[in-house]
Formats: C-alpha cells, structure tokens, sequence
C-alpha cells in the first residue's frame, strides 16, 4: 500500500473553542441595538423584526448551545454566518444615519464572526491524515501542511493512538476516530519504518 488514510479525532477540542455563551450574549446585545436603531429610525417594520428575530436566536443558543451542538453539528456556525449577515446589515443602518465609526465598528464584528464561522465549519470536517512516501500530510484549520521523512525520528501506531516523534525532540499523539484492525496497523507500522530507515 502506498497510502494510508488515518481519520483522527478532532485536534481542535471543545475546550479550546470560542466561549460561545459571551460570543452569543454579545452578539444578542449588539442585535438588539440594531433593532433599536431600526425601530427608532425611518426604516421599513421588516428591519426591526428581523433584527429581533436574530437578537432572541443568539440568546436562545447561549443557553441552549452544548445541547443543540450534539444534535445540530452545524447549528453553531450557522448561526455564526448568520449573525454576520445581520451585522453588515447593521453597519449599513448605520452609515445611512452618518454614524460611519460605529458603523465600521460593525462591520468589523461582521468579519470576525465570518471568519468564526469559517474556522468551526473546519472544525466539523473529519480530520484525515494521509501517510505516503513524502511523508506526513497533516491537516490545519485552512490547509494541509506536509512533514517529510526528514522530520521524524520515529512513527508508530499502537491501540488506535498515533505516536509521532520529530527531530526536534518534540512528541505529538493523536487518537483515531475509529479502531484500526490489526493488519493494517502492522502494515503502516512497517511503512512508517521501511520510510524511516534511510534517514535513521
């Protein structure tokens, strides 16, 4: 085999996500003003309930997140891109009522939670490491990074636990997603080494 597929769990947990119930509680905060400064202003009904409606959704998911996260993977960054929706719409208001500081302000937090977004939909993605004979295509959060041969002193798959040893004496264990049978973790053992050996 020339190629070998390891799906690990996702190196990017939980606990280092965003804090979801500030993130959301401030979104809300900010909803509301727009929903204010819609209402208040000379703009058509329709504004002011849809930024409402955006205001109750980010609180509801404050409270509600870690559950709706377990059954709607997705649920969290689509609300994320919708919020940045709502923010450039926001921002808009708010260059027409000449307020172009907080209206740059805006679209600033419209940006972020764009680019939340597209860093959690990376998230959600299965995490694939290919091992083949230029070394080790190791996934990111926007791109692949390849390590070569080179880089490693050691490589070894043993109980679904991916054991990566660099040069720099630096040691990094990944789990698997999924059990690897015992044939095929003999396999990318013996590729790893056959790979390692001339560079040992």
């Amino acid at each position: 085999m020339n190629e070998f597929l390891l799906a690990i769990r996702n190196p990017y947990a939980r606990s280092n996500r965003f804090p979801e119930v500030l993130l959301h509680f401030t979104a809300a905060f900010l909803l509301v003003n727009a929903w204010y400064e819609a209402k208040a202003g000379h703009y058509p009904g329709w504004v002011a309930v849809i930024f409402s409606i955006f205001a109750v959704l980010e609180i509801l998911y404050a409270f509600f997140s870690r559950r709706l996260q377990r059954k709607f993977p997705h649920s969290g960054s689509s609300l994320r891109l919708s919020a940045g929706i709502a923010f450039m719409a926001y921002a808009w208001v708010l260059f027409r009522d000449h307020d172009p500081v907080f209206g740059i302000f805006m679209i600033i937090i419209g940006i972020a939670f764009f680019i939340i977004y597209r860093v959690e939909e990376r998230w959600n993605k299965p995490f694939i490491i290919r091992v083949n004979k230029d070394g080790i295509m190791f996934p990111k959060i926007f791109k692949s990074q390849l390590y070569p041969w080179s880089q490693f002193n050691h490589i070894i798959l043993r109980d679904d636990l991916l054991t990566l040893d660099f040069i720099n004496n630096r040691i990094v264990q990944l789990s698997l997603s999924h059990s690897e049978n015992e044939k095929n973790t003999i396999a990318f053992n013996a590729f790893c080494e056959e790979n390692l050996a001339p560079k040992q």
